[in-house]
């Protein structure tokens, strides 16, 4: 998959670049305007449209914020373009971005990221991916910083939740078919495994099945005493959905992917366990979903890094993202390592309950 993403951005380098590098004009603070372009790419008429149009509220929520805010001494002005999670479309909405002159881009989704993570590096333009765990991810541009809660620490923190809380020893793994479902069952089968727990079965879903009986029934006859899901949308959802209806009555697990559907968690996911931040995007009295705070959250950084840049070049900007530390947000205070992946405060273990509000059973 990664080399068929890989040969594809090659062969259409030419096209976006016009044959030469792009790089972002080095305006000085007096040249500008003071209107910053950020580019945001999201999925507006794709199959995760739901999750794409929610990041997208939530970076134009912090744009109002910041253009109401003197001190920051520019307005930000979003180009939105809409990659609808398909390769081909993340390559036009990329070139588009490029051509509205940004001087910082978003992009949401794991596999538009690693679609567009060689011209980013190629662009050198300072890029926050979020709503986007591969754990790959920054490793494969220079210019690439994440903003999203990513795989290996939720993995880890899932296996010894199960292996020392709940005292499982083996477990199934039910993931969805693509590299998102593979890169989580690799980074838990090994935590699992170094706590010397056992996987006695994985099985997968397609990201629009509603039908996954026959998966659930080779689970059911394994028998083991929790079930793991990886996924997103409609599939992960009939995964969850499927095993409470067919009478599974082990630990059912997730992660904050899994959440977008809420109405499978105010019903038959009760009792389902999943890994979280300190932020309820679940209670009915925050505003925001998990993928609008990521996206508010990842503009405030750009922002934030703009403000604080020598200049309005590229490299000072990814400079002054580097050095962002103890950042405020509402999930705490947040900060960047020098491998460009974000630090936050703490990961927790909550489980649903049945009125559908959420309780923390692992700090």
């Amino acid at each position: 998959m990664k080399k068929i993403i890989v040969g594809l951005c090659i062969v259409v380098l030419v096209a976006v670049f016009g044959g030469r590098a792009y790089y972002l004009r080095k305006q000085t603070k007096s040249e500008t305007d003071r209107i910053i372009k950020i580019g945001f790419l999201s999925d507006l008429s794709g199959f995760s449209s739901p999750s794409g149009k929610e990041a997208l509220s939530g970076a134009q929520e912090a744009v109002k914020e910041i253009n109401n805010k003197p001190e920051y001494g520019f307005k930000i002005k979003l180009s939105v373009q809409d990659h609808k999670f398909l390769a081909k479309d993340s390559l036009s909405a990329f070139k588009k971005a490029l051509n509205d002159e940004i001087q910082g881009l978003i992009i949401m989704g794991s596999v538009p990221v690693l679609t567009l993570a060689p011209l980013v590096e190629q662009a050198k333009i300072p890029t926050i991916a979020t709503s986007a765990a591969n754990t790959e991810i920054p490793s494969l541009s220079n210019w690439m910083f994440r903003g999203w809660i990513y795989v290996k620490p939720q993995a880890d923190l899932l296996a010894d939740f199960i292996k020392n809380d709940l005292g499982v020893n083996e477990v199934a793994i039910f993931k969805i078919k693509n590299q998102f479902g593979d890169d989580y069952e690799d980074n838990f089968s090994q935590a699992y495994a170094n706590l010397e727990g056992k996987v006695v079965l994985t099985e997968s879903f397609s990201i629009s099945d509603t039908d996954v009986k026959s998966q659930v029934a080779k689970i059911i006859d394994k028998n083991p005493k929790a079930v793991v899901v990886f996924g997103f949308e409609h599939g992960v959802a009939a995964a969850i959905d499927t095993l409470k209806e067919q009478g599974y009555s082990g630990a059912i697990l997730t992660t904050p992917d899994a959440m977008v559907d809420y109405a499978i968690w105010k019903s038959k996911g009760a009792d389902v366990y999943f890994t979280s931040t300190t932020w309820d995007f679940l209670d009915p009295n925050n505003k925001m979903s998990l993928h609008a705070m990521f996206a508010y959250i990842g503009t405030l950084l750009l922002a934030e890094a703009i403000k604080n840049a020598s200049d309005n070049g590229a490299d000072s900007i990814r400079q002054a993202l580097l050095n962002i530390k103890n950042f405020d947000t509402p999930l705490g205070k947040i900060s960047y390592d020098e491998k460009r992946e974000i630090i936050f405060p703490k990961l927790l273990i909550k489980q649903m309950q049945p009125d559908g509000t959420t309780k923390i059973v692992r700090e």
